[in-house]
């Protein structure tokens, strides 16, 4: 009885997912630059505004690993409990003033953070450092190495293992919110529908292609959409970036499994576990299959589909 319960709740999840990203798609399709982003917002705008009291227990949803250990993308610290560390804007509070709005508590824009490393990020831009003031071994503040942008501003660089996560959560602030009037003018124009300065835009594409959307982050993205019903759309399709930023701001936005290749996962190979698979209609079109490509290949169309083992779940596109 537990597993049918379980089962009936992946079912409405993947029923609900699959809406969602149909209907998301299906409106960008022949868009691109500051017509797509603002299409792309309006997917992503409406969404439950959480209390920043309630920050910390969403944290215990979105951040605590497997072993007990709180995720902390700024330092290499070990922490079980939250003491010692702060909620921490990627985006900073302070670019649109402070106010304390839904931004201010999307947890998109937030983790878990060392409180020296944030004290010392402060409101400082993403950047390459060329000379470091700080370092801890995982973070660095320092002074900026990035062409176009002055070589006398201090700058944030994160890991390069997340350098890819924060540019991603920096292009959903700007079209999540775009409407805002931002604050920093050596960082945001809020003139230019595409908001960033270029020294900045080309920061972000570098780390955005460098590090791909992981696994982890995929998981938050679940994860926060659970808490506060949207998510981050450049998790989910980040070749969108490149129609709007990117390589190709002029080129309509398609809706293909070519455009879909890159972000989605298709189960191991060889797994003794038993899969269903979805069509995004939510209707299932095979069960208790010991899932491989070539058979999925085989007996479906061309499409995406979501698997589940009644655990996992997985998008799958066959080209």
């Amino acid at each position: 009885m537990r597993r049918l319960y379980i089962m009936g709740f992946l079912f409405f999840v993947l029923c609900d997912l699959s809406s969602r990203v149909v209907d998301d798609e299906a409106g960008w399709v022949g868009l691109c630059g500051a017509e797509l982003k603002t299409a792309v917002s309006k997917g992503m705008r409406s969404h439950e505004v959480l209390e920043y009291e309630t920050l910390w227990a969403c944290f215990e949803w979105t951040d605590r690993m497997e072993n007990g250990v709180i995720r902390d993308r700024y330092s290499s610290s070990i922490n079980r409990t939250f003491d010692g560390l702060h909620r921490e804007h990627v985006f900073p509070k302070s670019w649109w003033g402070g106010m304390q709005n839904e931004a201010y508590t999307d947890l998109h824009n937030l983790f878990p953070a060392d409180a020296e490393t944030n004290s010392v990020k402060r409101n400082l831009p993403l950047g390459w450092v060329g000379l470091a003031v700080f370092d801890n071994g995982v973070s660095k503040v320092g002074y900026n190495n990035a062409p176009l942008y002055s070589t006398t501003a201090l700058v944030f660089e994160p890991s390069d293992a997340y350098k890819g996560d924060f540019a991603r959560i920096y292009f959903y602030m700007v079209t999540c919110y775009e409407e805002y009037n931002w604050t920093n003018p050596d960082v945001l124009d809020s003139k230019n529908v595409l908001e960033f300065e270029s020294w900045l835009i080309d920061v972000l594409l570098q780390w955005h292609r460098q590090d791909p959307v992981s696994a982890v982050e995929e998981a938050r993205n679940e994860r926060v959409y659970q808490l506060q019903k949207n998510r981050n759309a450049f998790v989910d399709f980040p070749q969108l970036i490149e129609y709007i930023w990117g390589r190709w701001p002029c080129k309509p936005y398609e809706f293909s499994s070519e455009s879909q290749s890159e972000d989605l996962v298709t189960p191991a190979a060889g797994s003794e576990l038993l899969w269903s698979v979805y069509d995004l209609g939510g209707c299932l079109r095979m069960k208790n299959v010991a899932l491989d490509e070539r058979q999925l290949w085989r007996h479906l169309p061309r499409g995406i589909y979501l698997v589940t083992n009644g655990v996992q779940v997985h998008r799958v596109c066959i080209p």
